[in-house]
C-alpha cells in the first residue's frame, strides 16, 4: 500500500521522527512547488550555471480536479508524510547555501520522487 510512502521511504518503516532524522542528514533538500528556488539553491551549491528552470512534466490529475472528499482521503491516510512535507518545506525555507559546494551525493531533490509520487498516489486512489 502507498501510504505514506516517503516517511516508510526514509525510515524503513512509518515513524515521523526517524524519517525527519534521516532528513535532517541532507546538507538540502529541494521543494517541487519551489522549484526555481530549488534549482537556483543546488546551482549554487554545486558551482553550476543558475539558468536551470522548471519544465512543466505534468501529465497526471491535478489537486484541484479532486472532489473534496478524495482530497480529504488522501489527507487521512497520508498524516505522516503531510507532517513530513511540512518539515521539509520549513528546512528548505530556513535554508542558506554555503559559501563552499555541498556534497552532490548527500543532496536529496525531495522534489523529484515527491512530484512522481503524488501522481501516482493521485492516479490510484482515484481509480479506487
Amino acid at each position: 500500500e502507498y501510504t505514506n510512502f516517503q516517511t516508510k521511504a526514509l525510515a524503513g518503516k512509518e515513524d515521523l521522527e526517524l524519517a525527519k532524522q534521516r532528513l535532517d542528514q541532507f546538507d538540502f533538500v529541494g521543494i517541487f512547488e519551489e522549484l526555481d528556488r530549488t534549482y537556483e539553491i543546488l546551482g549554487l551549491e554545486l558551482g553550476l550555471h543558475s539558468d536551470l528552470k522548471q519544465r512543466n512534466q505534468s501529465s497526471g490529475i491535478r489537486a484541484q480536479e479532486l472532489t473534496q472528499a478524495q482530497q480529504d482521503r488522501l489527507d487521512e491516510i497520508n498524516q505522516l508524510d503531510n507532517a513530513l512535507y511540512s518539515y521539509a518545506l520549513e528546512k528548505f525555507k530556513g535554508y542558506k547555501p554555503s559559501s563552499t559546494a555541498a556534497k552532490a551525493s548527500r543532496l536529496w531533490p525531495w522534489n523529484r520522487l515527491f512530484s512522481r509520487l503524488q501522481s501516482y498516489w493521485l492516479k490510484r486512489k482515484i481509480r479506487s
